[in-house]
């Protein structure tokens, strides 16, 4: 038997990276720290082709050059507030501070390598003393906004001297891209405080000027080779429901690429591989799919598609890629493409193989007004004379989604002897937008309806429910 503590001994994997060359990965190691109530991480570098690694202790947000030759990285320093960044050499190891920065959110090489762009995230002197002056927004893990604005530093990536340096009075939105490098000019996007999820403004900044690219659109840049822009959203959005689709931008005109696939784009950024391919990740029936379609829209291509998540992935300019994967059974590890998948992480897979954990029961049924609706459900793993108790999970968003992911609280509850119900009901994402859209200015009627019939589908087809104890829990959306 496990229990809750089972959990610590779970490895998790972030923001895995891949240099252009396509020779070598990186990503972050993290594990929990119960004495210290903290998670301990670890940058790991490694050679796809030799397989040696490189460590850096506490080191985190790892970004290839253009070169391949050198990786920035971010060490926490004792202030809360502060990191350093450093720069290490691949090939050697070896590694060298370049400078200090506060609330640092992302780093970004210059095509040519004798650049990084540093976007950060001004706020007021006292962290734990909110103001707002606008339209307050909470977003997760960052809570309300305390009118913060977005700064870019631009510094030379030997010496660190500061070459250029902007604000925005926008704040920084959990998920969306800030800036990607255009050429040698800078393209960043700022959201609208009225609307932040739906409405942005694209800037480009040449020569220390700043002008409007695009202006009350509901996509962002997220990637660029020098010609093409990607694109990720739409050009309007009425609400937040709707879906986002990859579009590419030629400095003329924008040409939609994804749109007549149905599927949602939203869940990772989108990227261009250097080999004719923009790769990205579609929510699909409760599956988070990796693909890649020709920069024509000629071709689709499925690299992971089987029953699992692809949370987070990066492509090289060879067109490999490297992503974290998991699924019902395994949780998550680094995987590389490169024509075929292959594995290149087990930090999970032996206590995956060790705990035996048990793979979803696809329940299929009618909601409201005969709608098809998807539902996943764990038996339990207790054997008993009597029925067995219910806990029904409902997933946040309203627009989230459950499906082929690991699960490690519905795997421990049914191996203490529960049933455990997960379903998609309208308005949520893996479907086509309409779906999604089925419950605007309805939350909590049909849906809440269709969660319910899935319920008693589960009940009709396995005897063993107890209806007289059944539990319900879930979280943001969900957990009201």
């Amino acid at each position: 038997m496990w229990d809750s503590e089972t959990l610590f001994e779970l490895v998790g994997l972030s923001d895995p990276r891949i240099s252009r060359s396509g020779e070598w990965c990186a990503y972050v190691l993290s594990k929990p720290d119960l004495m210290g109530d903290k998670y301990d991480q670890t940058l790991v570098v490694r050679s796809l082709g030799s397989g040696e690694e490189r460590f850096a202790s506490k080191g985190y947000m790892p970004r290839f050059s253009p070169d391949s030759k050198h990786l920035s990285y971010v060490i926490p320093s004792d202030s809360t507030s502060k990191s350093e960044l450093w720069v290490m050499d691949v090939l050697t190891g070896s590694s060298r501070r370049l400078l200090e920065v506060e609330w640092l959110v992302d780093a970004l090489w210059s095509p040519r390598g004798d650049r990084l762009c540093l976007v950060t995230s001004r706020k007021r002197g006292d962290a734990h003393l909110y103001f707002e002056e606008d339209v307050p927004v909470w977003f997760n893990s960052k809570g309300f906004f305390d009118s913060e604005k977005t700064e870019f530093r631009v510094v030379d990536s030997t010496s660190g001297a500061l070459l250029d340096r902007f604000e925005e009075s926008a704040p920084l939105i959990p998920l969306i891209t800030a800036a990607v490098w255009h050429g040698e000019s800078l393209v960043y996007n700022t959201p609208s405080r009225e609307n932040p999820f739906t409405n942005f403004t694209v800037h480009m900044r040449d020569g220390g000027d700043s002008r409007v690219l695009f202006q009350d659109v509901s996509y962002t840049a997220v990637d660029s080779d020098g010609r093409t822009l990607l694109l990720l959203g739409k050009p309007k959005k009425k609400n937040h429901a709707e879906h986002s689709y990859i579009y590419l931008w030629d400095g003329d005109k924008i040409n939609g690429l994804t749109e007549k696939y149905r599927w949602n784009n939203a869940w990772a950024q989108p990227k261009l591989g250097g080999d004719g391919f923009v790769y990205y990740v579609s929510a699909e029936e409760g599956r988070l799919a990796l693909n890649r379609v020709r920069l024509d829209g000629s071709t689709q291509e499925r690299i992971a598609y089987d029953d699992c998540w692809v949370t987070l992935f990066d492509v090289s300019r060879t067109g490999r890629a490297v992503y974290i994967k998991e699924t019902p059974t395994q949780p998550a590890e680094l995987y590389l493409w490169d024509g075929g998948e292959r594995r290149l992480t087990s930090y999970n897979t032996h206590l995956a193989v060790t705990l035996g954990f048990k793979p979803l029961n696809r329940l299929r049924y009618k909601g409201v007004g005969g709608l098809e609706i998807d539902g996943w459900y764990l038996k339990p793993q207790v054997e008993t004379k009597d029925r067995s108790p219910l806990v029904v999970f409902i997933h946040g968003g309203p627009k989230g989604m459950y499906g082929y992911r690991f699960d490690f609280l519905g795997q421990l509850l049914a191996q203490k002897g529960y049933y455990v119900l997960y379903t998609n009901p309208r308005g949520s994402d893996g479907y086509d937008e309409e779906f999604a859209k089925r419950i605007m200015h309805r939350y909590g009627e049909e849906d809440f309806e269709d969660i319910l019939n899935g319920v008693d589908e589960l009940i009709k087809r396995e005897g063993g429910v107890d209806p007289e104890r059944m539990g319900v829990t879930g979280i943001s959306g969900g957990g009201y």
